[in-house]
């Protein structure tokens, strides 16, 4: 059973389903039958596009989907050659590379990965389902409560999967249970982004990300997206950006770069604006449990919620659904003792990708150390170097440790 039928959960259904007669996917929403954004998905307006990582796990687990996006007007980008990538303020340099991302609407995405894991045998999606909790007897979960429109019922279940997100309830249902919440690492970033959808030239194929400074703590991102559009989604900490049109330019344009408002300027308003707010970065530990119940399982945005400015939640993810898949084939019974330490693992390089950015703009008590210091000389060396953009990009594609850009030998002497 997985709680959840946004990407974490639907990756998590492909991944459970080869190894599994039945696979049921609660979701609280109304799912629609077309392409478009839903209540319960708070960033499904704004910028979105799957990073290398996300792309080989769905194919992976999807076979064909790829090029099957691409057929419904997708494009598989490289991200390096066809981004604009300015980084600590510094345009990077680059070259063409072999990461191949997917640049596709998120209500794209999520509505075809919904189609084809619903038409895999043996799963069942059912939405405005909401599961409120879990009986655990014998130290396993053995069922799952749920409520829709109906009097609330019991679910039985081998194993349960939490991909319910930011809201999820798991540390409420472990502590009724009679276990301990998990240890939670925060980090306050106060985020708002402000999104628009313009009319794009069918001949421009580029996109940009700009990233913030400490000198200017806001950052953008336009992105191609199918159907002769890009969506421009713009960042602030503890600042939202304007809603009207003319000061929402002047705000791009004062950006640490201004290639966000210079490629806009003129282009038609076709949607938006759309807010959102993150309060924070969050991890929560479940991979220190000193005592868990069987079969019950966190993935996705369940675990940790990071600022969405770097892009990782999705290939996080997808790196957990597929370790959850290769677990599994092992058919070891002690499935949440070996899946939640591995799990962690992405999830820390991810964490201290958005931390080290974060504290510099949201800490007040900051100093920049020598890994800062190495990070910020690693960018500027990267404005003229396309090899240190590519290991850039292995890093944020979680291919790459984080340590290799504050390591000294990275840098050329």
């Amino acid at each position: 059973m997985v709680a959840g039928a946004s990407m974490a959960g639907l990756m998590t259904a492909a991944a459970l389903q080869p190894w599994y007669r039945r696979v049921v996917v609660f979701d609280r929403d109304a799912l629609p039958g077309t392409p478009r954004a839903r209540r319960c998905v708070g960033q499904g307006r704004h910028a979105h596009g799957l990073l290398t990582t996300s792309v080989d796990v769905l194919e992976e687990l999807l076979p064909g989907i790829t090029e099957e996006f691409v057929a419904k007007g997708a494009r598989r980008d490289d991200l390096a050659a066809d981004v604009a990538w300015v980084s600590n303020g510094h345009h990077l340099a680059t070259a063409p590379s072999d990461l191949r991302g997917l640049a596709v609407s998120r209500v794209l995405l999520e509505h075809h990965v919904r189609a084809r894991v619903a038409a895999l045998p043996g799963v069942e999606i059912h939405p405005e389902h909401i599961v409120t909790g879990i009986d655990v007897t014998d130290g396993a979960v053995r069922r799952v409560r749920v409520a829709s429109s109906g009097p609330d019922q019991w679910v039985d279940a081998d194993l349960v999967v939490d991909a319910t997100g930011r809201a999820s309830r798991l540390p409420d249902w472990l502590a009724q249970a009679g276990y301990p919440r998990p240890r939670e690492e925060q980090l306050r970033v106060d985020l708002y982004y402000v999104s628009r959808v313009y009319t794009r030239d069918p001949a421009r194929i580029d996109s940009i990300l700009i990233g913030p400074t400490a000198d200017a703590p806001r950052a953008g991102a336009l992105l191609w997206l199918e159907g002769d559009r890009w969506i421009a989604s713009l960042a602030g900490y503890g600042v939202r950006p304007p809603f009207g049109e003319a000061e929402y330019l002047d705000y791009a344009a004062s950006l640490p770069s201004p290639l966000i408002a210079e490629t806009v300027a003129g282009a038609e308003v076709l949607d938006g604006p759309h807010i959102f707010h993150i309060p924070a970065n969050l991890w929560r530990r479940y991979d220190e449990a000193t005592a868990w119940p069987a079969g019950l399982l966190p993935l996705g945005d369940s675990i940790s919620v990071l600022n969405p400015l770097y892009g990782q939640g999705i290939t996080l993810a997808a790196i957990q659904a597929r370790l959850l898949r290769d677990l599994l084939a092992d058919r070891r019974d002690d499935l949440a003792s070996r899946y939640l330490p591995r799990c962690a693992e992405p999830v820390a390089n991810a964490w201290a990708i958005a931390t080290a950015g974060d504290a510099a703009l949201t800490d007040p008590s900051f100093q920049p150390g020598p890994d800062d210091e190495r990070v910020a000389r690693f960018f500027e060396a990267a404005a003229t170097d396309p090899d240190l953009t590519q290991l850039f990009l292995e890093v944020i594609n979680l291919k790459q440790p984080y340590s290799r850009l504050t390591d000294p030998q990275t840098l050329p002497v």
